[in-house]
């Protein structure tokens, strides 16, 4: 039917039942004329008017056979075991399933699951398929958002099954609503949301039933997303879920979008508007539309075609609003009504950018659905930067009053620690807003080094003026040592290619230390915090280690052990913490290796190898926990070959290491992390095959690495990390390429790893640093390349290649012997200067003159 058609239906059906019962047949006969699909038509919507209600009008459980059978479902399950599992009692049903509360069958084991059973029904092949269905998408996610699957089957009976995470929580907005969450914390709540169903539509899924009661939040304050059991698999073809042709319409009226009134195929949009019908409840109390009945004809007719009110709007006629009319009026008014249009075009284009918006209104920065304006941008100028427009402000008030009378003096007082209280507010929050929203919005940017690089500085000096203001209140030292562990997990990302400066990292993973030690002395020794120490001392752990500071290094691993220890023997442990200790056994056993006990190092590397082998057996098959197996492989091979010189068994564990990342990002093609990583891998696979005798894999598998990290650094030109790594990579490339004596194609892939290098700011530092090295590092097997070209040349052109060679050489000998004083290079520094001075021996032994370039480097 045409959008024309349809309105002159419903133009004339709305006329139809304003007529006079015993005169409407003659009425539709005139206005029909001789369109008698028309008149078939309207004769149907007015039964279905007059008619008892539609399945819209009442649970779908009333109209179905299994209404009659209710009473018997309880007693038929409660205290049978299904699977390994113990029900328990109901906690919920719907018109396709029962859901049970169980445990674990064995007595060594407490447990608690939530178990859903298909009910019997007339449709029950089509309810079959659903079923089928929804466990299956389930087994596709894994986030810590979204309830995950634990088991399924079928019963003795047949009856299909599905085992899930027991969540014990209450739907969002009572939760919100029992706890008096502010807007903030409310709006929090809703990004994390966001955040889980991005994570459906990027596995090619709609949700397709967002709503408050699929949407829990525990005591600690954990979103959960449950029920997908109308939820549809994306065609990666049109972006369309298409579905079976069903005679049951699944969905909940309240939060159905338009085209799903109209049964159009759904689309991300369609969660889109149901986000905004949600986040619409959580702001105002109320829903988003009061239909005058439950009449399918109204509901419809509302969703179609009413526009909402403005939230804005609607919270002056609630009592108790969660918000106020100043608080919604502009960005989350513009927010939530462009998420609640009626064309699915005109809304946002993704959750991710719904939950943009959220993070930048948060922050104080313009939205993207606000019209651009540079009143507007001003506006969003001045509300972030409030502590200095308040300290204006002041300081007048303050200088007006000294000079009006001095019998100001103790009311301005008063007011100067008023301000200084909201001073100390306004900057915790600011240092915040840099720390989790602002930089976890642009982290996955390309382009946006320069941005961290002064969230770095200037995040750190917010932090210092609130370390010296305030430390005395546990609120404060607690998000303190947060904040202070971000910075540092900036710096330590930011300065990849330039490890020494990994000490600015070391010093702020020590404040946080320092404040979070304090908070446990002084009694507050909770769960979390405890998880929190471990952490923050692992890392201190491993960048020391990176440093070569062994006797720190050793001193962290050992508190970070007890603390993993100790967390692990907790009530509350997870197999997240179960990581965490494995995480620290590998950490302990390269500090073992480095320290001259290889063969217990790896020993006890493979007993974190083998833990992280058992969560992922006992169901935790995330990312992080295969990430940091493929970690704990790739760190024995480097040990192994590095140390060891053992590069048989070194292949083996960095080829284990790739197959895990390959997987990996198989799982999750969109994440350049894992990508980056891989490439790193697969280095350390052409490295050990060039020494075991597999040249030719060797070749393979850097020119691959040097493809990949090519790619990512193409994608994101200004983060120096990507480059710095293509430059190292680059120069392991010629060493394949020399061994198969492609000498010319070795010098271009140096030359081209010696223009990236030299362009990033490591390259320009007046302190000895890994870019200035491997710069040397490349040097020196240029120099290597161009007097083997000499040895086959005469005349001139051995002169000239000789002349090249020899200031190349003389650079990187410089460098190295600088190098032999830093604790960091010292090791490998030592190893190049004997090959450098061998080389340089050739130079000597030519009529030439000993060539020192005046463009060598500068350190000492």
């Amino acid at each position: 039917m045409t959008p024309d058609r349809w309105s002159r239906v419903k133009d004339l059906l709305c006329e139809a039942l304003e007529q006079e019962q015993h005169a409407r047949e003659a009425w539709l006969e005139q206005a029909c004329a001789d369109d008698e699909e028309l008149h078939r038509e309207l004769r149907s919507l007015i039964a279905a008017h007059e008619g008892p209600p539609s399945f819209i009008d009442s649970p779908a459980i009333e109209h179905a056979p299994l209404a009659s059978l209710a009473p018997l479902v309880r007693p038929q399950w409660i205290g049978r075991t299904v699977g390994r599992y113990r029900i328990l009692e109901e906690i919920g049903r719907g018109g396709m399933s029962v859901v049970f509360r169980a445990a674990r069958s064995e007595e060594q084991f407490e447990h608690e699951v939530a178990i859903k059973l298909l009910h019997p029904s007339h449709d029950n092949d089509i309810l079959m398929r659903r079923f089928r269905a929804e466990r299956q998408m389930l087994a596709r996610l894994s986030h810590p958002n979204i309830a995950h699957l634990l088991d399924g089957g079928t019963t003795e009976e047949g009856v299909p099954y599905l085992v899930m995470e027991y969540v014990r929580g209450e739907p969002v907005d009572v939760y919100c609503k029992r706890r008096q969450l502010d807007l903030a914390a409310r709006l929090r709540l809703f990004h994390t949301l966001c955040d889980a169903v991005h994570y459906v539509h990027r596995h090619l899924m709609v949700h397709g039933d967002l709503k408050c009661s699929n949407v829990l939040v525990n005591e600690d304050g954990v979103v959960k997303l449950l029920d997908f059991g109308i939820a549809r698999l994306l065609d990666p073809t049109d972006g369309y879920a298409h579905a079976h042709t069903t005679r049951t319409v699944a969905l909940t009226p309240e939060s159905a979008s338009p085209e799903q009134i109209r049964g159009e195929p759904l689309t991300t949009a369609s969660d889109v508007y149901a986000l905004g019908v949600l986040l619409y409840r959580l702001l105002t109390g109320e829903p988003v539309y009061r239909p005058l009945s439950h009449a399918y004809y109204d509901v419809a007719r509302l969703i179609c075609e009413r526009t909402p009110r403005r939230p804005s709007i609607v919270v002056q006629e609630v009592a108790n609003a969660p918000a106020t009319t100043a608080q919604l009026r502009g960005d989350l008014d513009t927010i939530i009504l462009k998420a609640l249009e009626k064309d699915p075009e005109r809304r946002y284009a993704s959750v991710e950018q719904l939950s943009q918006d959220i993070a930048w209104h948060l922050s104080g920065f313009p939205v993207l659905a606000a019209p651009d304006s540079v009143r507007y941008r001003l506006r969003k100028f001045v509300g972030r930067n409030r502590t200095l427009a308040a300290a204006a402000v002041m300081l007048t008030l303050s200088l007006i009053a000294g000079i009006v009378a001095t019998a100001w003096q103790a009311h301005r007082a008063e007011r100067e620690r008023q301000r200084a209280e909201r001073h100390f507010d306004d900057v915790r929050s600011l240092a915040q807003t840099f720390m989790v929203d602002v930089h976890d919005s642009i982290t996955s940017l390309p382009g946006t080094l320069p941005a961290r690089e002064r969230i770095i500085s200037h995040s750190l000096r917010y932090l210092d003026a609130l370390a010296q203001e305030n430390t005395s209140d546990p609120e404060v030292k607690r998000d303190l040592a947060r904040a202070y562990e971000r910075v540092g997990d900036l710096q330590s990302d930011f300065l990849a290619s330039n490890l020494q400066n990994n000490e600015t990292a070391l010093a702020s993973y020590r404040k946080s230390s320092e404040l979070l030690t304090s908070l446990w002395e002084q009694g507050a020794r909770d769960h979390a915090l405890l998880r929190e120490r471990l952490v923050v001392n692992l890392k201190l752990a491993q960048y020391s280690q990176s440093n070569r500071l062994m006797d720190d290094a050793s001193r962290y691993a050992s508190e970070a052990l007890a603390l993993a220890s100790a967390l692990t023997k907790q009530a509350g442990a997870t197999a997240d913490d179960s990581r965490l200790l494995a995480n620290v056994y590998v950490v302990q056993g390269a500090l073992r290796a480095m320290t001259g006990a290889l063969d217990e190092g790896i020993e006890q590397i493979n007993r974190g190898v083998s833990m992280f082998e058992q969560i992922i057996r006992d169901g935790d098959t995330g990312v992080k926990v295969r990430r940091n197996l493929a970690g704990a492989h790739s760190r024995s091979g480097d040990l192994l070959a590095n140390i060891g010189g053992q590069y048989e068994p070194a292949y083996a564990f960095h080829v284990r290491a790739l197959e895990i990342y390959e997987s990996l990002s198989r799982d999750h093609p969109l994440d350049a992390e894992l990508r980056k990583e891989a490439a790193y891998v697969l280095m350390d696979v052409g490295e050990a095959a060039a020494h075991t005798g597999r040249a030719q894999e060797g070749l393979r598998k850097r020119q691959e690495a040097v493809d990949r990290l090519r790619a990512l650094s193409d994608a994101d030109p200004e983060r120096e990390e990507l480059r710095f790594t293509l430059g190292w990579a680059l120069g392991d490339l010629a060493d394949s390429l020399n061994d198969h004596h492609r000498t010319a194609d070795a010098a271009r892939r140096l030359q081209e790893a010696q223009s990236l290098l030299r362009a990033l700011s490591g390259a320009r530092a007046d302190r000895l640093n890994t870019t200035q090295f491997l710069i040397a590092m490349n040097d020196m097997k240029l120099g290597q390349l161009l007097i083997s070209q000499a040895d086959d040349a005469s005349g001139a052109r051995e002169k000239t290649l000789l002349r090249e060679a020899c200031s190349l050489l003389n650079k990187s000998e410089q460098v190295f012997v600088a190098a032999n004083s830093d604790a960091v290079l010292a090791a490998e520094a030592a190893q190049h200067l004997r090959s450098v001075q061998t080389a340089l021996q050739r130079c000597a032994s030519t009529p030439l003159e000993r060539v020192t370039s005046a463009s060598s480097s500068s350190i000492p």
